[in-house]
């Protein structure tokens, strides 16, 4: 259940990262 959660928060992340960029 935890992996779910880490994954939308590490695509949270990258995508602002990426979009910071």
């Amino acid at each position: 259940m935890k992996r779910r959660s880490f994954l939308q928060t590490a695509g949270l992340a990258g995508a602002a990262a990426f979009s910071r960029e």
